[in-house]
């Protein structure tokens, strides 16, 4: 009895989400391990498995390696191709994957009119765009492809796509000077609409984008051509997600103009400190000082609130630390679960300088000197958001 392709693609999906890379495999960029922060997400709202360390790389490779080859043998639809790339990317380097992976590939550009990726939707671009990162081998031909359809779907793109997208070609080195200049300017919308909400009043917690934020299933049955139009013009929901558009283009050398620049980096200082108010409003108060009788009565509430604490805090930094914390339901702070929110930007954090301008990338300053030249930055900030008001 021969399987579906639903089902094939179905279990590909869930043995590389599992988690395939061994300690001999660490060559896949870092932000891009879904598994790494515990939660799998198939859909809005579901939650997969939490796995506990490394699964059994060799099998685990093994039975991928043969699932990608009889997916290459098989008549698939853009957007299921880009789910097998996606799962294909996370064997690592090995020769298997490699030709599994060409394989597909070229079946997506050999399709007629233009070539699949032409055909595919947002969720499945950015899927595809982290497939491309996972995989530093993948074909420069598909590379051109997607960064060409990204720069096509940037202006309707949510922010969590646009950062995640962004983000993406960066660590693949995609440098697509139309989609580089549409998400400046998409970024510019985000960034006005989320003034717009600043000023008419507190924005619900609960808007992360519905269920555009790129996670969808392996066994999805939408249109290849779907646009995606679903929770575009909500602004940005995460201060992740101008820090990763930031840092994206500064890692591909361009240069957004220098009020783009400020506006983005006042949106993120603003929503860092909604997350902080959000975080400080889920703490408890402290245990009242007592004898030993009061600390023991008060123990385990406490331990009970310091649960939500840990839920709250995964969830405003968006799972970028795997740990106890990560295995407890999420809070839903700030837009908290969209798949920009599955970056690792606090791990760069501090680590990258945005250079003002590209002849200065290489010339990355001393910790003493960017702690001094921080105040004029934030008087700036300051200034700026003066005038907005």
């Amino acid at each position: 009895m021969e399987v579906q392709t639903c089902e094939l693609l179905r279990l590909a999906w869930a043995v590389a989400v599992l988690g395939l890379q061994t300690p001999e495999d660490e060559r896949e960029p870092a932000g891009f391990d879904i598994a790494s922060s515990g939660v799998v997400r198939e859909g809005a709202g579901r939650r997969g498995p939490r796995v506990a360390g490394h699964c059994a790389g060799a099998r685990g490779r093994g039975l991928l390696s043969e699932l990608g080859a009889e997916l290459a043998r098989r008549r698939l639809g853009p957007a299921r191709v880009a789910t097998a790339l996606w799962s294909l990317s996370r064997l690592g380097g090995s020769p298997a994957a490699r030709r599994a992976f060409h394989l597909l590939s070229q079946r997506l550009m050999a399709e007629p009119g233009g070539g699949g990726a032409a055909q595919l939707g947002p969720a499945a671009v950015v899927k595809l765009a982290t497939a491309c990162a996972q995989a530093a081998w993948a074909p420069s031909a598909l590379l051109s492809a997607l960064a060409a359809r990204g720069a096509a779907l940037a202006p309707r793109l949510p922010a969590p796509l646009l950062a995640q997208l962004v983000w993406a070609l960066a660590a693949a080195r995609v440098a697509h000077r139309g989609l580089l200049e549409a998400s400046a300017r998409r970024a510019a919308e985000l960034a006005t609409a989320f003034a717009d909400e600043s000023a008419a009043g507190p924005t619900t917690a609960s808007s992360s984008g519905g269920g555009c934020d790129g996670s969808d299933s392996s066994d999805s049955s939408r249109s290849d051509g779907s646009d995606g139009s679903c929770g575009s013009n909500e602004g940005f929901t995460s201060s992740r997600q101008p820090e990763a558009l930031l840092l994206g283009w500064s890692q591909l050398g361009f240069c957004p103009p220098p009020a783009l620049s400020l506006r983005l980096e006042a949106v993120a200082s603003e929503l860092r400190r909604r997350e902080g108010r959000a975080v400080a409003r889920a703490t408890p108060p402290p245990p009242p000082a007592g004898g030993a009788g009061g600390a023991a009565a008060g123990g385990a509430p406490a331990a009970a609130a310091s649960g939500g604490v840990e839920a709250a805090a995964a969830g405003s930094l968006g799972g970028a630390g795997a740990g106890a914390g990560a295995s407890r339901p999420r809070a839903s702070v700030a837009g908290a679960g969209g798949l920009a929110d599955r970056l690792a930007i606090a791990t760069a954090r501090g680590r990258l300088v945005r250079p003002a301008h590209p002849s200065q990338r290489q010339q990355l300053e001393p910790p003493q000197q960017q702690q001094q030249q921080q105040p004029p930055q934030q008087q700036q900030l300051q200034q700026y958001q003066q005038q907005q008001q």
